[in-house]
């Protein structure tokens, strides 16, 4: 950058809800490969620019940074121009056959500097993203990128790269071809993957360290190639403990001969291969590989934590199993066919291959990390395993992730302050109380200790790390600590005890905790306030009339394919229904079927209805003051107010769709409904149908059975001289 550079941060642009998906699949897709890397929380920036986003295709977008502002302060050391026609010609005049070899994504190949990652800062609306490679709009990128391309092409005839694409040509197909042959080989070797030559003499010829810092820039630079030296930390081990804090700087011989190993061992060009997706893949941990026609795609290896010292043997063999697949390799075994992991731990084999094995804690652990590979573990002998010295003496370090999983978790379910649990816990004297029992084993002797005794029943289970105490997978809080967390995880959405307590039980677990949760449900103001507190009134059966046609319920069915409704009368006492059809719903169509009910069967003394036209108007109410009778409405849009003739309602209905399946009269089917409705013998109360729908003109007080005739239903009590023998 020039000297007079000010530094610009430039605000995230929004992105288009359509691409917002593809976007994050992409950012996703850059961070996972290298490309780009997220940015520490806190972190401050210099420079920021915004990301242009352009769709590709159906699914897929081209993700690009807006450096124009940023550009302006960058300085150019060459600018290498693009290739005329007449270069082209020149070079090519006498060729006949051509291809090309398209680098997309050539810039995501080339690393850039520590010190200038800090101009490559783009924003986004999920936080800041800085290039680990050659960003494209960056106004040097181009310049380098074929710079680059140049000094590895150059020397081969027939060939022109230009920009990202690189041009080959020959007199005839062979002549081409040997060109291509010599492009191919240049970029990639037909034995394997070597290292740089380039690399290796720089290596070579650099001096010793004078300090700290030359110590570990030094192995930082070795460590670029580690993956072609074997036993790399067991060569290095030396000037790693140089760089400790704790040490002092001293260079004897024994670092003078770790330094010496660590140059020349490159001169034996370790090859690695390709990664070949259709080829079956095998993982050897603790082993080298045994015969010459296994090739190594990588040699990774790391250095163990200081817990992982005070492991047992056999979780050490574990925890090698999940670096392997869940760390180094993980990128070669995700979506693979079943791939082979070798062992000389015969335990493992049982372990990791049985689905339902109890393993420990600590090794149950390591297969929960890798149970989304398909593999097989085998054992392979130690004496066929003859790197075993290889897999103890190790390099780089990875954080071991998984182990403190449901730790991270929960500090970001809480609280927005990482260290708060850690804090809480070695404030806690109960607690560090528990922990030490828990790493002593001193379960006996302080068994009957309050502290201890409620956590006997899962003593096998609780774990240890860091600060914080797991039971299983799930971390157990300070005491201290428990009543926030319920009362933090209830607020997130203020669900009831059920839900609140299901969200814990993902992550926290500890005695009493339903009993707090309920506690916290409870004691929440905000939910006591808000709580709807409206509950239905409980249900209350219909007084019976009493009798036949005193009270009946009316409803309107319709209008049918014809124009026509349906008027439903049903007596509440007898359940006897009476259909009348009208042209419409108005009064004065109403009034002679009422008139036609009222002198058939007499005239009711109370009618239900739901409001409808016409029982809401002036004229029904003094039609039913002329007739003697009350209407008794039912509660505004509540149908179960007049239920019976809701009911009775549905067969209509039913009537109506069959006739329309059937393509029959609707009237037809509705008239074989009634006639299998209305039934002939007792219903309620001893009373016949056929006789009590007549209401007033028979007075019915029971009904028997005669004894001579079974067949011959005989009514007493007649009011009327009216035939009442069914």
């Amino acid at each position: 950058m020039n000297a007079d550079a000010k530094p610009v941060i430039q605000p995230p642009r929004p992105v288009p809800h359509h691409l917002e998906e593809r976007t994050r699949k992409k950012l996703d897709y850059f961070v996972q490969e290298g490309i780009m890397t997220w940015t520490k929380p806190g972190e401050p920036i210099s420079y920021a620019s915004p990301l242009v986003i352009t769709p590709k295709g159906d699914d897929d977008v081209r993700i690009t940074a807006d450096f124009r502002v940023a550009n302006k302060g960058a300085s150019r050391t060459r600018i290498v121009p693009g290739l005329r026609v007449d270069e082209l010609s020149a070079t090519f005049g006498d060729c006949k056959v051509f291809s090309h070899l398209d680098m997309n994504n050539g810039y995501h190949q080339k690393k850039v500097d520590e010190d200038s990652k800090k101009y490559l800062v783009v924003t986004t609306p999920c936080g800041n993203l800085e290039h680990e490679t050659l960003a494209q709009g960056w106004i040097t990128s181009q310049d380098e990128f074929d710079r680059r391309i140049n000094e590895i092409l150059a020397g081969i005839p027939y060939v022109k790269s230009n920009r990202d694409v690189c041009l080959i040509g020959g007199k005839d197909r062979n002549e081409h071809n040997r060109t291509l042959d010599l492009v191919l080989t240049r970029l990639f070797t037909g034995e394997g993957i070597k290292p740089s030559k380039a690399k290796v003499k720089a290596l070579q010829e650099c001096g010793e360290p004078s300090s700290k810092e030359g110590v570990r820039s030094f192995l930082q630079m070795v460590g670029y190639m580690y993956r072609f030296i074997t036993s790399f930390a067991q060569i290095a081990a030396p000037l790693r403990q140089l760089t400790k804090s704790t040490s002092t700087f001293h260079w004897g011989p024994i670092e003078q001969e770790a330094f010496d190993s660590l140059k020349s061992s490159l001169t034996e060009q370790t090859t690695l291969s390709y990664f070949v997706p259709e080829r079956p893949i095998r993982i050897y941990v603790d082993s080298f590989f045994p015969a010459k026609e296994n090739r190594e795609i990588e040699q990774p290896n790391r250095a163990l934590t200081d817990v992982e010292t005070r492991y047992g043997q056999t979780e050490l063999e574990a925890a090698a199993i999940k670096f392997a697949c869940a760390d180094a390799l993980y990128k070669y075994l995700v979506g693979a066919p079943k791939f082979e992991i070798f062992t000389d731990c015969k335990p493992l084999v049982h372990l990791f291959n049985n689905p339902t094995s109890r393993a420990p804690l600590r090794i149950e652990r390591q297969i929960l990390a890798i149970q989304g590979l398909d593999y097989v573990v085998k054992c392979q002998e130690r004496a066929e395993n003859i790197a075993d010295y290889g897999s103890r003496h190790l390099t780089r370090r990875y954080d071991d992730v998984p182990m403190v999983k449901s730790v991270n978790e929960l500090r970001t379910f809480v609280s927005e302050d990482n260290e708060y649990l850690s804090r809480m816990a070695k404030d806690d004297n109960d607690y560090q109380f528990l922990k030490e029992v828990i790493q002593r084993n001193l379960w006996k002797k302080h068994g009957k200790d309050p502290r201890v005794s409620r956590f006997l029943g899962v003593a096998s289970d609780l774990s240890v790390v860091g600060e914080i105490i797991l039971c299983k997978d799930k971390v157990i809080p300070p005491l201290s600590s428990r009543r926030r967390f319920v009362e933090k995880a209830h607020k997130i959405g203020h669900s009831g005890e059920t839900r609140t307590l299901k969200l814990l039980q993902e992550k926290i677990w500890f005695p009493g905790i339903a009993k707090l949760c309920k506690e916290a449900v409870q004691n929440c103001q905000s939910c006591q306030v808000t709580h709807d507190r409206t509950y239905d009134e409980p249900l209350q059966s219909t007084p019976l009339p009493p009798g036949p046609w005193h009270t009946i319920s009316v409803d309107f069915k319709g209008p049918f394919k014809d124009g026509t409704y349906a008027l439903v009368g049903y007596d509440l006492y007898s359940r006897y229904p009476v259909v009348s059809y009208c042209r419409s719903t108005a009064f004065s169509c109403v009034k002679p079927i009422l008139d036609s009910w009222f002198s058939t069967f007499g005239t009711v003394k109370e009618l239900k209805s739901d409001r409808g036209p016409p029982f809401n108007g002036h004229e029904f109410s003094a039609y039913a003051r002329e007739r003697g009778f009350v209407h008794k409405p039912v509660k505004p849009r509540h149908p179960r107010g007049n239920g019976e003739a809701e009911k009775f309602m549905q067969n209509v209905k039913k009537m109506e769709r069959i006739a329309k399946q059937e393509k029959k009269k609707y009237r037809c089917l509705i008239e074989g409904m009634l006639n299998a409705y209305r039934p002939h013998r007792i219903l309620l109360q001893g009373k016949v149908h056929s006789s009590s729908r007549l209401g007033e003109k028979c007075d019915l007080e029971y009904c028997q059975r005669s004894q001579k005739h079974p067949n011959v239903i005989i009514t007493l009590k007649l009011d009327k001289m009216m035939p009442c023998i069914s």
